[in-house]
């Protein structure tokens, strides 16, 4: 067996090409997707840095004039970013952006007040799948004598996020938390929501719109206090923002858990199903949570969060 894999990796070794292709990804959250697909043979950068605001960002003429040596320009949405409908209008023949990927099966799924939700969307285990998909085919077009290469690791990628959503989906069955309703506080964990195997069934900040009425705030505040809403989902970058401070104040008043999760890749290693894992690890403590007040924390939940947290760290620290 490791004969074989050393093989393997001597093969693809004398077979790299001199240079590797150059992909510029537009946000840096979708460069794990990218990696993973163009393995070794591609060097991967990010026009935005991250942690920057998307919507307010804005390329400068220099980085304009350095995507002119990419191979490929990997977009989000060139419909939602400003600064993608620049990219594209000047690099339109080296650009994939979301109408390839949807080719590919990818979907805007919609949520309470918020139709077709863009924000995040490549987070959604189905669309990272097509986003790698499409990533394959540029790459195998743009290097055809490759196209073993990636199609492996496309086939790879897909097992990787297979076996994700099967060991987070398992998880939130065994904790009981499956199907559970939860109030997102911006549109961007949405996504992040459904993967766990819960619903999004309020959304307290929707960009454009400001804060949900006082009305729809009332309402939700009465459901955490019910138990029909079991928490408040903030993105970790916001908490402490004004959304993460509303978020706090709820949850002081109802009783009910602000769950932080990741929502965007700020490390140079992080891959997109280290990053769902850490997501349901965060969403694991629910069950504890809640057994605070009741007959404790089960074993079998406890056997559940130990499975999800091993496979976090083992894919963290590849």
């Amino acid at each position: 067996m490791k004969f074989a894999a050393f093989t393997l990796l001597m093969l693809i070794a004398l077979a790299t090409p001199a240079s590797a292709i150059e992909v510029v990804c537009s946000v840096p959250d979708l460069t794990p997707i990218v990696k993973a697909v163009g393995g070794e043979i591609v060097n991967v950068t990010s026009v935005m840095p991250p942690g920057s605001d998307p919507h307010a960002f804005s390329i400068s003429m220099e980085t304009m004039e350095r995507l002119g040596n990419a191979d490929l320009i990997v977009l989000a949405n060139s419909k939602l970013l400003h600064f993608e409908e620049k990219i594209k209008e000047n690099y339109g023949e080296k650009c994939i952006d979301f109408e390839d990927y949807a080719a590919f099966g990818a979907k805007l799924d919609s949520f309470p007040g918020y139709d077709e939700n863009p924000h995040g969307y490549w987070l959604k285990f189905e669309n990272g799948v097509a986003i790698a998909r499409a990533v394959e085919a540029k790459l195998s077009s743009i290097l055809p004598e490759y196209a073993w290469y990636f199609e492996g690791n496309l086939e790879e990628f897909e097992k990787e996020v297979a076996e994700a959503k099967r060991i987070i989906r398992s998880a939130a069955a065994e904790q009981g938390i499956e199907g559970k309703a939860c109030v997102a506080a911006v549109p961007g964990v949405c996504y992040i929501i459904q993967n766990s195997g819960m619903e999004v069934d309020a959304v307290l900040l929707a960009e454009g719109l400001g804060f949900v009425s006082g009305k729809d705030l009332a309402e939700i505040v009465e459901k955490l206090k019910s138990s029909e809403y079991v928490c408040i989902v903030v993105p970790e970058f916001m908490k402490n923002s004004k959304a993460g401070e509303i978020a706090r104040q709820i949850s002081a008043d109802t009783g009910k858990p602000v769950i932080y999760v990741k929502f965007v890749m700020v490390g140079e290693d992080d891959s997109y199903t280290g990053l769902q894992y850490f997501n349901a690890l965060r969403f694991s403590g629910l069950s504890y949570t809640k057994a605070e007040k009741s007959s404790g924390y089960t074993f079998i939940t406890a056997v559940a969060a130990c499975a999800v947290a091993l496979a976090v760290l083992g894919r963290i620290r590849r």
